[in-house]
């Protein structure tokens, strides 16, 4: 009950909420926050739908239909629980890896230009459905660069973020490896 004020009890039936895989740290970016979500869709999809996707939602927005930034579908994930490690933003760039040893690299649209747009509700594949059912449409975030890992360790099953110095990218593989990679 450590994560619990004040601790009344398990409010989960048989103790288990079933998205455990979404207990990853956000980032945070001006009024921008940067999370593994599945958003809208875990009413109908399940837990599972966002697990393979990052979203930047605007903590300052004012209505629903603007709360959602962009998503990104991030490559290289197996689309599974704790396919994305924790993503990391500076100036817009955000940096995630994945649990197919990739370090990703997007660019936020207003830094970069968008890669296409999409519905801000993942279970919409139309843009006319998508306004039709009330939602909006957003950007998809440029990738601007897909590194492989030259051990190909898990780079999100180690539940830690790419860490950012002195202009450089730091990440820890489950290999056993660290890399720094820079421009």
């Amino acid at each position: 009950m450590h994560w619990q004020f004040p601790p009344t009890g398990y409010p989960f039936t048989a103790y288990t909420h079933g998205d455990t895989d979404y207990k990853r740290p956000g980032a945070a970016w001006n009024d921008v926050f940067i999370v593994t979500t599945g958003g809208k869709s875990l009413v109908h999809d399940g837990v599972t739908a966002g697990y393979g996707k990052l979203q930047a939602l605007n903590a300052c927005a004012t209505t629903e239909k603007t709360r959602v930034r962009w998503i990104a579908e991030v490559p290289n994930s197996s689309n599974g629980g704790y396919s994305l490690g924790a993503p990391t933003v500076t100036g817009g760039i955000i940096f995630v890896g994945t649990d197919k040893g990739h370090l990703v690299v997007l660019g936020d649209p207003s830094v970069v230009p968008r890669a296409g747009l999409r519905c801000s509700n993942i279970d919409y594949t139309t843009s006319a459905a998508c306004i039709a059912a009330g939602f909006a449409i957003v950007p998809i975030p440029k990738v601007l660069a897909n590194v492989a890992m030259p051990d190909g360790g898990n780079i999100a099953g180690l539940r830690n973020e790419a860490a950012l110095a002195k202009g450089r990218v730091f990440v820890a593989t489950s290999g056993g490896h660290v890399y720094m990679l820079e421009p």
